[in-house]
């Protein structure tokens, strides 16, 4: 077999893992590049366990090779030579996204976005058929020299690693596995949803959400803990990210996304709103698809394709009209008050006084004498004095609307940031038009929306900021820090009895969910739901006891650009 796997002739070793190694090849036949996969079943401690592993791998593996899409890797072929199994794929010329994040490589936020809806979709067209991955993570995603990336190693990732002999080898640290399958529970296709949200994680912030020193502390995490708020890691995060990665990588599959289908569109529709450009390919499968749902009477097959000729005739009549209606405008004017008026240098509207040659009536016509005459306006000075009764109607009178407050240009600039994502600078400017003029209920709207994007980050910080408290015993010192006297005087006593009874306290707040309704100007209240497990060993006892399990409820409030909690209700299950 040396220098040949089955028909093909080996180039090259260009990959090696617990499974097999991955060699460069190419079919004589055809002679196309390919990529070889081997893979060892040598490790199996029993013959019928390793027969078990083989007829899997063949029925995965059948069933991948059936699947065609730009996004995910090409199966060409499979089969066993000399007790070697093997897998012929298309070979992409490009690193693994696990090489490129090793390197820190930064992404555009379009950039990050386009790779991850690329890859959804990979996902999506697979899920459709039934195909589950189990296995995405950075090192089964290849990206070619075009950008694009490619998913790997379906059809391998089912192949059972719980009797292997190599017991002691941990086949790889699960950072991108979804709680239910840490807990070998059943899964679906929404393991492989959650594994790209830790994946588009990492892409955003160069941190896995999920990390630890080892293997234990990672499946904590995983099963415990909601990962740090993006703005920790990237200050620069676009508002609307987080709900989004929230929810991508909720605990529980229910409050997952429910399709890479639904993730997709919430990301398109996100970087449309905060105008990235993110692909060609993508605005058209959104219009396609608007197209289809809004069936505004196009015909069943597509749009109507019209003669040339046609085409040509209806652009000469448009050419004609607008030349015509160019002519007339420099004649006569625009009238006041309709569309296309004329604009000074701002963009205010130009008033004009109309101008006609038309006379009004005069009442004495009839009887044949003379309208009576006023006497002209004597000229103050030695000047000229122009002829009020003649007109020139190709030179109206212009009156310029005056120039807006000033506070009205920074409303404009206030909303302008906000359309671009840059919320400080939209706050900065809403604040100044507020200063110079307190009614102005745009203003108010644009600071409105700022809180409303940025308080589930912010919030979302303190809680962690609660949860570390609590397990360095430093709850009192939180609270003072952060509740309203009031509230902090109601606290005041359980926490301290509490801390007098307990050591080696440890918390879990997970499920975060956001309730923005009241946040309105100049009231910014929000209230912040979480499940909540306290744990903690009774001075002088080993053995740990649950102190609480359920719900904290919070109700927050800005004050002074500070979040201060003004009332906690617990929720005990």
């Amino acid at each position: 077999m040396e220098g040949r796997i089955g028909k093909y002739t080996i180039v090259e070793e260009i990959g090696r893992g617990a499974m097999g190694i991955v060699y460069k090849g190419v079919d004589p036949l055809i002679d196309r590049t390919v990529a070889i996969k081997t893979i060892r079943f040598d490790m199996y401690s029993q013959p019928e366990q390793r027969v078990e592993a083989q007829k899997r791998f063949l029925r995965e593996a059948k069933s991948a090779g059936n699947i065609a899409h730009p996004n995910i890797v090409t199966i060409y072929d499979m089969g066993e030579d000399n007790g070697v199994f093997y897998i012929a794929m298309e070979y992409v010329d490009g690193p693994s996204l696990e090489t490129i994040l090793a390197a820190r490589k930064k992404w555009t936020f379009a950039e990050t976005i386009r790779l991850v809806v690329e890859i959804a979709e990979g996902l999506d067209s697979t899920h459709k058929k039934g195909i589950i991955h189990r296995d995405i993570k950075p090192g089964n995603i290849l990206i070619d020299k075009e950008g694009r990336p490619h998913i790997v190693d379906f059809g391998i990732a089912r192949i059972p690693m719980s009797n292997l002999t190599q017991t002691s080898a941990v086949m790889g640290t699960p950072y991108y596995m979804a709680p239910e399958q840490v807990a070998a529970r059943k899964i679906d296709h929404r393991v492989d949803i959650f594994a790209l949200g830790a994946i588009f994680y990492e892409m955003l912030t160069l941190e896995k959400p999920f990390s630890g020193e080892n293997l234990t502390t990672v499946i904590y995490k995983i099963m415990n803990e909601s990962p740090h708020p993006l703005r920790e890691f990237q200050a620069d995060v676009p508002p609307g990210l987080e709900p989004i990665i929230q929810k991508v990588l909720a605990k529980d599959p229910d409050a997952r996304y429910q399709s890479c289908r639904d993730f997709i569109n919430d990301l398109l529709h996100y970087a449309e709103a905060n105008g990235m450009i993110i692909g060609d390919r993508f605005r058209a499968r959104a219009l396609r698809e608007t197209q289809k749902m809004s069936k505004v009477g196009t015909p069943a097959g597509g749009l109507t394709r019209r003669p040339i000729p046609l085409i040509v005739g209806a652009m000469a009549v448009v050419v004609v009209l607008a030349l015509g209606t160019i002519v007339l405008t420099r004649k006569s004017g625009p009238v006041p008050g309709r569309e296309g008026e004329p604009k000074d240098d701002r963009g205010a509207v130009i008033k004009l006084t109309e101008k006609t040659d038309k006379t009004t009536p005069d009442p004495n016509a009839d009887k044949g004498t003379k309208p009576e005459e006023k006497p002209a306006d004597k000229p103050k000075t030695d000047a000229v004095t122009p002829d009020k009764n003649k007109t020139n109607p190709e030179t109206p009178k212009v009156t310029a609307t005056p120039k807006p407050p000033a506070e009205l240009g920074d409303v404009e600039e206030s909303e302008a940031a906000l359309k671009k994502g840059d919320l400080r600078g939209a706050m900065d400017a809403a604040q100044r038009a507020l200063r110079t003029n307190p009614g102005l209920d745009r203003a108010k709207a644009v600071l409105t929306a700022v809180i409303v994007q940025t308080a589930p980050g912010e919030i979302g910080s303190i809680i962690n900021e609660y949860v570390v408290s609590l397990k360095a015993n430093k709850l009192l010192a939180f609270y003072q820090n952060r509740c309203t006297p009031a509230l902090y005087e109601k606290l005041y006593k359980n926490v301290d009895m509490m801390a007098k009874l307990y050591e080696d306290m440890d918390g879990v707040a997970t499920r975060l969910t956001f309730d923005t309704a009241a946040a309105k100007y100049p009231n910014f209240s929000v209230r912040a739901r979480f499940s909540h497990t306290i744990t903690a060993k009774p001075k002088g006892k080993k053995n740990r006891e649950t102190l609480f399990e359920g719900t904290y409820i919070w109700d927050v409030e800005k004050v002074n650009q500070r979040w201060i909690l003004v009332d906690l209700v617990p929720e005990a299950r």
